[in-house]
Parts: C-alpha cells; structure tokens; sequence
C-alpha cells in the first residue's frame, strides 16, 4: 500500500487539484453532473473488471461495487432509469487493464476515494443540505467502518501482490486509472 502511495502520488495530486469540490459540494447540478460521470465510469469499470478477476478476488470485490450506490444517487435526485440510457459512458480501450494485478492497482485507486468520500460527505451535508446518506451515498460508502474496509482492502492486496512483477502491474494499473479519471472527471 505505501508503495502504490507513493508511486502515484503525483497523478492522485494532480486529480485533487483539478476537480473544484468547494464548487462542486455547493451547486446541486455540478453535483449531480459528477455523479452522473463516476456513473459512466463505474458502469463500464465494474463489469470489465469482473469479467477479468480470479473468483476469489471477484467474491471479496463484490460487496465493495459502487455502480448501484452511484444509480441510487441519481434516482433520488429524479433520475428515471430512461436517464441512465443515453448517459455518456468512458470509452473502453481507455480502461485497458491486461491482468489481475493491473485490475487490483485500479482498485487500489477506486477503493482509496471512499477515505476521502468521508470528508466530501460532511461538506455535501453542510452545502447541500444532504443527509443520512441520500444523495450522497456513493460517498459514504463505508460508513463508519470506512477505515476497517480500507485495512481488508489493503490486507488483501498485499496477499494478492505477492511479487516484483505483480507489484509493477498494480502501479502500472493505478497509474492508468488516476489518469483516466482525471480525463473523464474534468472533461479534458
């Protein structure tokens, strides 16, 4: 985990500057726009990288999908499920993740935000007016157990990553997802 820390420092510093979440946690419909583009993320991210991990990895992953905490989100801002249909979706070639240990570092990355999905959930309900996690529970995700769930994450990881090589593609991963959100979030 510190590794992937510090190797990816600079496209994790680099995102964090440009997304303006002051703006963005006190205007509803940048918010909701922002929702919409982690959706179009998720919805190709999360069924690619199904389709790629081992079954084991895929079991301990699948209660930590956001794809459906996203669509939620949308829906109680009145999104209708014929909203989801034309909704503009990251291009697939731009997720090109070659094995399980590339998937894992792009994990490292997704899973990562929910840690600082805690801060932006207390500043969307002081902006926003939003609470109990509607409208926002892609971001509170964890809840309480937020620290517990990144410790298993990172516990896993580890037993996952277990070589030179393998550590090389999770970097090589978690760099490419940085710079794919960068890209997708910002519009650029």
């Amino acid at each position: 985990m510190a590794l992937l820390c510090h190797e990816t420092q600079s496209q994790h510093s680099s995102l964090e500057r440009k997304l303006p979440w002051q703006e963005i946690c006190s205007d509803q419909r940048r918010y909701v726009d922002l929702l919409a583009r982690f959706y179009g993320f998720y919805s190709v991210w999360e069924p690619m990288a199904e389709s790629r991990l081992h079954q084991e990895t895929n079991d301990f992953m699948q209660p930590r999908r956001k794809r459906s905490l996203l669509r939620n989100d949308l829906h109680w801002f009145g999104w209708r499920d014929r909203d989801f249909t034309g909704l503009p979706k990251v291009p697939p070639e731009c997720l090109y993740l070659d094995g399980q240990a590339m998937i894992l570092g792009a994990y490292y990355v997704l899973e990562g935000s929910t840690l600082g999905g805690q801060i932006l959930s207390r500043r969307l309900e002081r902006q926003l007016g939003l609470k109990n996690g509607d409208g926002y529970s892609y971001f509170c995700s964890y809840g309480s157990r937020v620290r517990d769930a990144w410790n298993q994450f990172g516990n896993f990881l580890s037993a996952q990553l277990a070589s030179e090589a393998d550590m090389s593609a999770a970097v090589a991963g978690a760099k490419t997802t940085f710079e794919v959100l960068e890209a997708w979030l910002t519009g650029r």
